[in-house]
């Protein structure tokens, strides 16, 4: 599964590209800058987080807190929102995200009517 975090800082971003260590079966992409065109237009550093079947959200979680708050930040802009740098929040995040991500693949795989 892959998940992609857009974090409004990029410090932030770069301090859980280079967390160390990282969980196993986990594998980090980036930070890469982006240009988000979309009302309104903003600036991001993403991260795209790779991992295995047997990683949990609660385990990710744990990990980017531990990483971002290192800077004693309380919150940080991740994927347009403000995200407060508890493992809960963080948690609920990521679960989204995969949800989407479920969501997305599944119309992809769906069949396209003939017009």
């Amino acid at each position: 599964m892959k998940i992609s975090l857009r974090f409004s800082d990029p410090e932030a971003a770069g301090e859980l590209a280079a967390a160390s260590p990282c969980p196993d079966q986990v594998i980090v992409w980036g930070p890469t800058d982006r240009i988000e065109a979309s009302e309104p237009a903003q600036i991001f550093s993403e991260i795209v987080l790779e991992f295995g079947v047997g990683v949990t959200s609660s385990l990710l979680a744990q990990w980017i807190v531990y990483a971002v708050r290192k800077r004693n930040r309380d919150s940080t802009r991740i994927n347009r929102k403000e995200i407060p740098l508890t493992k809960e929040a963080v948690q609920r995040l990521i679960e989204d995200e995969i949800a989407k991500r479920s969501i997305r693949k599944a119309q992809e795989s769906e069949p396209h009517a003939k017009a």
